[in-house]
């Protein structure tokens, strides 16, 4: 009898410390995933949401990725790496606004941009200037006030945009709306001509 109950005593000390040690069972915890996305909307100071805005991912192991509102403001990456990143938002009339973050996949980015000055500018001849990168929509004047004929030669960016040969009469004056980006601004061949730039939104 004592050979069996020492043989019960040692089973249940081997299943005692084989077993279960009292705590609550352990989940594996799965890794983070590589991919993820980026939502997020771009706004107006004013409080209206801004279609077609673009966003751009500037640095990083995402970076180059570019993308666009839709017509309630939102955007959308997919297929991201998970990683830091700065991210820009512009959108016509508006300056430019930039924020870092951890692209992580639960993370949404917002903007809200301010409304910039409408943007002009007039002169005389030949000149170069720096025009913002907010301008979407640009009218151009020009007139020649000699006589004869003068050439009126713009260029915005890398872009030519007017390429006219202005007359006393009747072509004295060239006046168009023309679609840009900004950048640097060329006045060439063009000594005698007054001009105006006007942003239109």
């Amino acid at each position: 009898m004592k050979c069996a109950l020492s043989f019960v005593i040692v089973l249940a000390s081997l299943v005692s410390a084989c077993g279960d040690d009292g705590g609550s069972p352990t989940t594996p915890t799965s890794p983070a995933p590589t991919v993820v996305s980026l939502t997020g909307s771009v706004s107006s100071s004013s409080g209206n949401r801004l279609a077609s805005a673009t966003v751009t991912i500037l640095d990083g192991s995402n970076a180059g990725r570019s993308t666009t509102t839709n017509a309630n403001g939102d955007y959308r990456f997919d297929s991201l790496s998970r990683s830091n990143g700065n991210v820009a938002a512009r959108a016509g009339g508006h300056l430019d606004a930039s924020r870092g973050l951890f692209i992580d996949g639960t993370t949404p980015l917002n903007f809200t941009l301010q409304a910039a000055p409408l943007f002009s500018a007039s002169g005389q001849g030949n000149t170069v200037f720096d025009m913002p990168t907010y301008v979407r929509r640009l009218q151009i004047r020009g007139v020649w006030n000699g006589t004869g004929t003068s050439n009126f030669i713009v260029r915005i960016g890398s872009n030519l945009v007017v390429n006219e040969i202005l007359r006393d009469m009747p072509n004295q004056t060239y006046q168009g709306v023309h679609s840009t980006t900004g950048g640097t601004t060329e006045i060439t061949n063009s000594s005698a001509i007054s001009w105006t730039f006007t942003e239109v939104r």
